[in-house]
C-alpha cells in the first residue's frame, strides 16, 4: 500500500511590509553600504528588508486559515498608524556588532500594544510566546566574519554617513503572514495571508 505524502511544513513569520517611499530608503542605505564595501556582512537583498513582529516557526499549511483569524482579531482595534525609520545601528553595539539595522521611531506605544495583543492572541491559539523583549527594528545585515579594528572603524564611519539621510514615515496599514523560503542566494519570502488594520478615519 502506498503511503501518504508527507507535507513539508511552512517556515511562517508575522511582518509589516515596506511602502513604496520607505522600501527606497532603505534600498539607498543598503546601496550606500555596498558602495562604500562594507566588509565582513552579509547584506539583506535590496526590496527584501521588512519589519518582523513574530517568528512562528515550521508550521503546517492547514494552520494558515487559524493563524489569520488571530491576525484580525489582534488588529481590528488597533487603527492605522505611522512609524519612522532612519540611520544605522547595530546589535549589540557598534564595538561587536552582529547584525546592522535601520532604527525605528513614532508611534511606539500603538506597536508594543498590537505587538502584545498578537502574542496574547497566538498563545491562546497554541503559539509559545517570545520570551525576548521585542525590539522593532529592520535588519538590513548579518556578519559574516570576525571584524578587525579597521572594519570597526569604517563601519562607524557608515554609521555618521547614514545620518545624512534623515528620517522616512512608514504608515502601518495591513499586517501580512509571510513564509520564508531558504535557499542558497538567501532567504526568499512570499506573502501567504494580510490583514488592514481599520482605517483611522473610520466611524
Amino acid at each position: 500500500m502506498r503511503k501518504p505524502l508527507r507535507v513539508n511544513p511552512l517556515r511562517l513569520f508575522l511582518a509589516f511590509e515596506l511602502t513604496k517611499p520607505a522600501r527606497k530608503h532603505i534600498n539607498q542605505l543598503l546601496d550606500l553600504l555596498r558602495q562604500k564595501n562594507l566588509s565582513g556582512f552579509r547584506l539583506a537583498k535590496r526590496n527584501n528588508v521588512h519589519m518582523t513582529l513574530k517568528f512562528l516557526g515550521n508550521v503546517p499549511r492547514e494552520c494558515i486559515p487559524e493563524i489569520t483569524s488571530g491576525m484580525e482579531e489582534a488588529v481590528k482595534n488597533t487603527a492605522a498608524f505611522t512609524l519612522e525609520i532612519q540611520g544605522l545601528g547595530a546589535f549589540p553595539s557598534l564595538s561587536s556588532p552582529r547584525i546592522l539595522w535601520s532604527n525605528v521611531h513614532g508611534e511606539l506605544d500603538t506597536l508594543l500594544q498590537l505587538h502584545k495583543r498578537l502574542e496574547d492572541v497566538l498563545e491562546a491559539k497554541g503559539f509559545p510566546r517570545e520570551q525576548r523583549p521585542y525590539f522593532p527594528h529592520l535588519t538590513l545585515a548579518r556578519r559574516q566574519r570576525q571584524l578587525c579594528h579597521s572594519d570597526l572603524q569604517h563601519l562607524k564611519s557608515l554609521v555618521v554617513i547614514a545620518q545624512a539621510f534623515g528620517r522616512k514615515s512608514l504608515l502601518i496599514s495591513k499586517l501580512s503572514l509571510m513564509q520564508s523560503t531558504l535557499s542558497w542566494q538567501g532567504a526568499v519570502y512570499t506573502r501567504k495571508a494580510s490583514v488592514s488594520l481599520p482605517s483611522p478615519f473610520a466611524e
